[in-house]
């Protein structure tokens, strides 16, 4: 009996201690998961805070490639307003020589008549007056003659003078001008392909963010970051008086940008997102001309939606317009209806160029379908 306890003693502690080491294989499975967790998580929050870094570089890229546009959209206009202003001094110049040339034949004209003449008609003109009156008023006469002739000679002489000094200047100034489009294209053209590699790490990125967070998160950032614009634009509304209420025009206004519109209002975006604007395909650097009368209230670059503009009008009705090139209008400008305020582009890490554009009445969404035609 002894001997079968002693037995049954040896077992139990056998069974005790496979027992135990059983339970500090099981410990060391969940430390070795607990530990892969913990790498993983810090692995989305390394490949987080990646993106985040490189939206701040896309942002930074955008800004400088849409402060670069709007350059060159002035540059643009300002050598066609010098051209013009070239053309005309161009056909002033051919008239005043023209002019010249016809004063300078009248003049060899006089000169070979009066060679021809001699000088013995003078002096038999000059003999022939009867007082000393006649001969002072005579002398007089020809002085005045010859002084105005002068005078007028110098005068289209001097008005040449300018109006060359003139073409010559903005000769210098279309110079300059064709070197500031160089610089600015040649610059514009290097951001846009770091923007381009840019987007790709971005598409790197969000796939890997994809596949362990979902699209969903994205988007929802992307609408808070729209809201928190429009919340600001909101704040700036109420100090600024819209010039146009858009209050029955439904179905009257222009769209914002000749194109086709790719993505619907109300349409699903992700799992529980909608569209709250529109997306309208363009060519990018087309014109986006403002739908209606208003104060600009925001124009700055906003995650997901690149460079935005938000129109201030009349009775709490707002446009937005988003993923621009280029914003040509500033916080407190005012905009009349028609009016060009942006370039079209694919800031925001868009693939595609095309405009974001919403329509707004007291903070709520409008299917911008009703009110353009």
């Amino acid at each position: 009996m002894i001997k079968a306890a002693i037995a049954l003693l040896i077992m139990a502690a056998q069974v005790a201690a496979f027992g135990c080491l059983a339970a500090d294989n099981d410990q060391n499975k969940l430390k070795a998961v607990d530990k892969e967790i913990a790498k993983t998580r810090q692995l989305l929050e390394q490949q987080k805070a990646q993106r985040t870094n490189l939206q701040n570089a896309l942002k930074k890229i955008d800004t400088e490639i849409g402060n670069l546009s709007a350059q060159l959209s002035r540059i643009n206009d300002q050598q066609a307003e010098q051209n013009d202003k070239r053309q005309a001094l161009a056909g002033q110049l051919d008239a005043l020589r023209e002019k010249s040339r016809q004063q300078q034949a009248l003049l060899v004209k006089q000169l070979r008549a009066a060679y021809a003449a001699g000088q013995d008609d003078y002096l038999k003109m000059m003999l022939n007056l009867q007082s000393l009156s006649d001969l002072e008023r005579m002398m007089a006469y020809y002085q005045r003659f010859n002084g105005v002739r002068m005078d007028e000679l110098e005068s289209l002489k001097d008005t040449r003078t300018e109006l060359e000094a003139t073409q010559a200047q903005l000769d210098q100034a279309l110079a300059r001008l064709a070197d500031l489009k160089a610089q600015a294209e040649a610059r514009q053209a290097s951001l846009s392909e770091q923007k381009d590699q840019r987007q790709g790490t971005i598409k790197q990125l969000s796939g890997q963010i994809q596949s362990q967070s979902g699209e969903l998160e994205q988007m929802v950032a992307d609408r808070k970051a729209l809201n928190d614009a429009i919340r600001e634009a909101e704040r700036k509304a109420r100090m600024a008086a819209g010039k146009q209420t858009l209050k029955g025009q439904q179905g009257k206004l222009s769209w914002p940008v000749d194109g086709k519109v790719q993505k619907l209002f109300g349409s699903q975006r992700a799992a529980g997102v909608e569209w709250r604007g529109v997306i309208i395909n363009a060519s990018e650097g087309s014109k986006v001309r403002a739908v209606a009368g208003g104060v600009v209230v925001y124009a700055n670059w906003v995650r997901g939606y690149g460079l935005l503009m938000v129109v201030q009008h009349g009775d709490g009705y707002m446009s937005l317009y988003g993923q621009n090139q280029a914003l040509l209008k500033g916080v407190g400008d005012e905009v009349a209806q028609g009016e060009q305020i942006a370039l079209v582009g694919r800031s925001g890490g868009q693939s595609d160029p095309g405009l974001y554009f919403e329509i707004r009445h007291q903070g709520k969404a409008q299917d911008p379908a009703k009110w353009c035609r």
